[in-house]
Order: structure tokens, then C-alpha cells, then sequence
């Protein structure tokens, strides 16, 4: 017996399960219950079984699996790292972080529950230079987790990353390179590109966890999707690292807000392309990512692309100024561009850019 209490209201059965029995609480579990008693032997198999036996997947784990295959295919290997971490270290690398504890910890290096996936990954390339390994590039897919109000706890994914050390393998025919900022950069602006179908823009940031001038946020359409750069030497330092190290953090909701699942074909150009050549001087402190952002916008349909080639820095400029050399293609998807047309839009690129940026040519 099931000492369940049944009571018949109409044309079903009310089953209240006694107290004993807390597994007990759905139509199913009852169901189930029954089968076991009756005896699943005495139950008649049928001739096909019904029903479908496929598993719509979650847009979210297409989304981790199509992340996981883009790190691997830039060089990176994942790693799993502890959601506990020592506060100490936590604030070294986010000084200004509301810390998570637990209220029974097995140890100090293990009371509090880690806000970014940074102290993890600087522990693995710690671990691995200390055993001479001459370049170490991982990434590692986890849970944050951030003091909310009223005393609760806010989960998030997070992608991180890390590189230090050979740029790639040793060849005899190849000299050997570096990793640095940009191969971070581009790592991460082709994983972004791939995901959501169009590029982010880069804009400087400043963190004590970065070295100053060395770090950026990647952003894309209002929202700041990831932060990546040089670590700072105060942090290196903590984990007894003696060589640059650049890693990265995304937000995984925000990709997966931004991510686009059909890919949509776009036909070859029909009409050959314009080349032109600028070079602006510009203060200093004006970031190469705003001037193209700034050059595109003048015509979307009609400017392709702003590609950066040189900056200068020297006697033949003002002092506190830089001047920035970009290339730029020009195509129309319905004719060919005449000569005209592709003057008065270059007018247009130096007047915006000189109202904007005070921005001067440079012959």
C-alpha cells in the first residue's frame, strides 16, 4: 500500500500523499507509483514506442559550444578553475569589489566566491611558467558571482581568457615573437564578428587590474560586451609572474543578446572599387577607433572600409600630436563610383573629421 488518502471528486481521483512521502507531487510520480506496485511485468508492452526522442537544444548551450570551437580555433586550450578564491587576491585584482564569503569556509584562500574569472586564470599561467612553459594561451567558461541587494547573490556567466609568451610555436626559419596587445585584440574581435555578424568598436579603458594606456572595452550597440588588455605590473606581481600577460573578459549574456544565429548570404560586389589614402594629425589623446567610426558614418552604403597603416610620431608634427594614416575603399552596389563622386565624399571625410577632431591633413 502507498498510504495515500483517495477521495473521487466526479470523473478523477484526489491522491494526498502522506507526509513521509515528499517525492510524491506530481500526476507522473503517482503514475509511476502505481506501475512499481502493479508490477511493471504485468503491463503489456506496446507494438512501436511513440513520442519523439529528439532534444531541442537551449539557444544559450549553442551559443557555449559555438564560443568554446571559436577560443579553440584562435590557439586557446579551456581550463577549469575554483569558484573560491582568497578575498586578498580578489581585491587585487578588483580593488573596489563588494566581496561574497562564505559563512563556514574550509580555509582563508577559500572564503569567498570569485566576481570575474581573472584570479583564476593569472593562477594557471602562474602555475605553468613556474614549469618553464614558453607560452601559455587558455580560456575558461564559468560562474561569477556578484553581491545583489537585500542580501542576495546575482550568478553570470563569464568568458575569460589569457595569453603570455611565444607568439607561436619555435621554427629555425621564423623569428621569434611576443604576444601582445593586438593578437588579443583580434582574437576577440573575430569571436565577437563571428557571433553577432558585425564588429564591435573598441574604446580605451582604465582598471587598476590593467596597465594604464594598455586596456580596452569591446562594444556593440550601446552595450559593453568585454573588457580586455595588459595586466599591471601590481597584480603580476601578487601571482609572481615576471613577464606581460594579457587577458580578457566577456559577458555571456550580452553575446548572447547580440548573437546572430542565421547567416544571411550577401552576393559578390559588381562594380570594382575606389581606393583613396588619408592622413590626419590629431591630438594625442584622440583614440584611432573614433576616427574610423567617424570616417564609416559619413556614408555606410558607400564606404567598405577604413583600415589603419601608420602612425607617426616625431619631429615633423606639433608636439602633443600624432598623425594617422588610413586606407580607404569605396564601392556602390548599383554603379560604378565616378571620380567626382568619390572627391565630394572625400571632402566630406575631412570636413567631418576636422569639425569633430580638429583634425588637419597632412601633405
Amino acid at each position: 500500500s502507498l498510504e495515500c488518502e483517495v477521495s473521487r471528486d466526479d470523473s478523477a481521483l484526489l491522491v494526498s500523499p502522506p507526509s513521509f512521502r515528499p517525492d510524491l507531487t506530481r500526476e507522473i510520480d503517482l503514475i509511476e507509483e502505481v506501475a512499481r506496485i502493479f508490477g511493471y511485468d504485468r503491463i503489456p508492452a506496446a507494438d512501436r514506442a511513440s513520442g519523439s526522442l529528439g532534444v531541442e537544444r537551449l539557444p544559450q548551450h549553442l551559443l557555449l559550444e559555438r564560443l568554446r570551437g571559436l577560443l579553440m580555433a584562435s590557439g586557446l586550450t579551456e581550463v577549469v578553475t575554483s569558484s573560491l578564491v582568497s578575498p586578498e587576491v580578489l581585491q587585487t585584482v578588483e580593488p573596489d569589489i563588494k566581496l561574497v564569503c562564505l559563512s563556514n569556509p574550509a580555509s582563508r584562500e577559500m572564503s569567498a566566491l570569485r566576481s570575474t574569472l581573472v584570479p583564476g586564470l593569472l593562477e594557471v599561467v602562474s602555475r605553468n611558467l613556474n614549469r618553464e612553459a614558453q607560452a601559455v594561451k587558455i580560456f575558461e567558461i564559468g560562474k561569477i558571482f556578484l553581491a545583489a541587494g537585500n542580501s542576495t547573490t546575482e550568478e553570470r556567466l563569464q568568458v575569460g581568457g589569457a595569453l603570455t609568451g611565444r607568439r607561436r610555436e619555435f621554427h629555425w626559419g621564423q623569428k621569434e615573437s611576443q604576444v601582445d596587445f593586438f593578437d588579443i585584440k583580434g582574437i576577440l574581435e573575430t569571436v565577437v564578428e563571428e557571433i553577432t555578424s558585425c564588429r564591435p568598436a573598441v574604446r580605451s579603458y582604465c582598471s587598476p587590474c590593467y596597465q594604464k594606456g594598455q586596456a580596452a572595452q569591446l562594444l556593440l550597440g550601446g552595450d559593453t560586451l568585454g573588457i580586455f588588455g595588459r595586466v599591471a605590473p601590481q597584480v603580476l606581481s601578487r601571482f609572481q609572474i615576471k613577464r606581460p600577460v594579457y587577458i580578457f573578459t566577456l559577458e555571456f549574456d550580452r553575446l548572447l543578446r547580440h548573437w546572430q544565429r542565421e547567416r544571411k548570404f550577401r552576393p559578390l560586389p559588381l562594380y570594382p572599387a575606389a581606393q583613396r589614402d588619408i592622413a590626419v594629425v590629431v591630438d594625442e589623446q584622440v583614440e584611432t577607433g573614433q576616427i574610423v567610426q567617424a570616417i564609416g558614418a559619413v556614408n555606410p552604403s558607400l564606404i567598405e572600409s577604413v583600415e589603419l597603416f601608420d602612425v607617426y610620431k616625431g619631429d615633423q608634427i606639433p608636439k602633443g600630436k600624432k598623425s594617422l594614416a588610413f586606407a580607404l575603399t569605396f564601392r556602390s552596389a548599383e554603379a560604378t563610383l565616378s571620380e567626382a563622386k568619390v572627391e565630394k565624399l572625400f571632402q566630406k571625410i575631412v570636413e567631418k573629421l576636422n569639425r569633430e577632431f580638429d583634425a588637419q591633413l597632412r601633405s
